[in-house]
């Protein structure tokens, strides 16, 4: 048990850092970056994260309401 507490311990310290760095370099990209080919397919997966909690709790309801 202890074993896999530190292992978890060690994937979160490294899910984290990883999505800090990964997520700050593409905010500098995208802030100080000039126009590039990808950028709004590039903004969007950015933004998808933060809005897709709203559309599943939409289409959850919609499937409950219309039964």
């Amino acid at each position: 048990m202890l074993d896999a507490r530190l292992d978890d311990l060690r994937v979160a310290a490294v899910s984290a850092t990883s999505a800090t760095l990964l997520g700050t370099l593409g905010a500098v990209a995208l802030v100080r970056g000039e126009r590039f080919k990808g950028r709004a397919l590039f903004s969007g997966m950015l933004y998808s994260p933060l809005v897709m909690p709203e559309v599943i709790s939409g289409l959850s309801l919609l499937l409950l309401f219309v039964r």
